[in-house]
């Protein structure tokens, strides 16, 4: 920083310059008015006229003259020398070869997955029975709709019934959990419980019933009916099972399968039984043996 003196010295010489300029100016003007003077013999009282008009107005110019470089340029005042230029910081500086890098924050875990909601015993067991869920209804849910895993594997057991002509056939329909995970099912209920197992017998050769003269009069359909959702959790190798009888006489329906009338046994051979399981929406097959 300048000492006090040498920041006046510049001050002190821009003023001198200005004063120059004035008595400059003023020199100039009088000397262009004392050309521009009458003669002699011009009368006094004029003279004394223009000296009171013309002595504010010169008073004015010069004022204006020392105040503004206006007879000629100025010298700029001299300013301080600059400063050595400041870089700002990097926020960020690299590490150097000796500094040690500090460990970057981990990533925020991944949330956990929700916990399975939690299912009475006999909705989540190795084997379950399908007849204790749907009658006493423990497992059923709101909100949900029937869903069945790819992984769920349906069939009839045994793979062959073996029944005295004129007797009930006994079986299951067979659910079971082929994947390596537990997996939730949800069972649509429509109707009744002893509405959702309807059974025939046919004759393999030709297609054709031999234990009804009308298939479609053997239960109820699923439309109509209110329906219940059932959830079961069924882990690896898990099992589900619903029991069902299925009839070896043969029976005749009148034209609104409203009643039929037996017409003895089916006769001995070996058949194929169609089981319809209305909560799978689904038909599945098993052999029948009639003795």
């Amino acid at each position: 920083m300048l000492p006090p003196l040498q920041w006046l010295a510049p001050v002190d010489a821009i003023q001198r310059t200005r004063l120059k300029r004035t008595r400059l100016c003023a020199r100039v003007w009088n000397e262009s008015r004392r050309r521009r003077r009458p003669s002699a013999s011009a009368p006094l009282w004029y003279e004394s006229v223009v000296q009171r008009l013309l002595v504010p107005i010169a008073l004015a110019i010069a004022f204006a003259l020392a105040s503004s470089p206006a007879c000629g340029p100025s010298p700029a005042p001299r300013s301080a020398a600059p400063g050595p230029t400041v870089r700002r910081a990097d926020p960020t500086p690299p590490p150097g070869p000796g500094d040690v890098a500090e460990p970057e924050e981990p990533a925020p875990a991944a949330p956990a997955a929700a916990p399975r909601a939690e299912l009475a015993a006999a909705c989540e067991a190795p084997a379950i029975d399908l007849h204790d869920v749907f009658d006493v209804g423990v497992c059923q849910v709101e909100g949900k709709g029937d869903r069945i895993p790819p992984g769920i594997k349906r069939s009839i057991e045994p793979g062959v019934i073996q029944v005295s002509a004129g007797r009930p056939a006994r079986g299951a329909i067979r659910l079971e959990n082929t994947g390596s995970q537990p997996v939730d099912v949800f069972l649509s209920l429509p109707c009744e419980l002893d509405d959702q197992v309807r059974t025939w017998i046919e004759n393999p050769a030709s297609g054709k019933p031999v234990d009804t003269n009308k298939p479609d009069c053997e239960g109820r359909t699923a439309s109509g009916c209110l329906a219940t959702v059932h959830q079961i959790r069924m882990p690896p190798g898990g099992t589900a099972r619903l029991p069902f009888e299925a009839a070896t006489a043969v029976r005749a329906w009148d034209d609104r399968c409203e009643a039929h009338r037996g017409k003895g046994a089916v006769p001995r051979g070996r058949y194929k039984l169609r089981v319809r399981a209305l909560f799978l929406g689904a038909i599945l097959d098993a052999d029948i043996v009639v003795r």
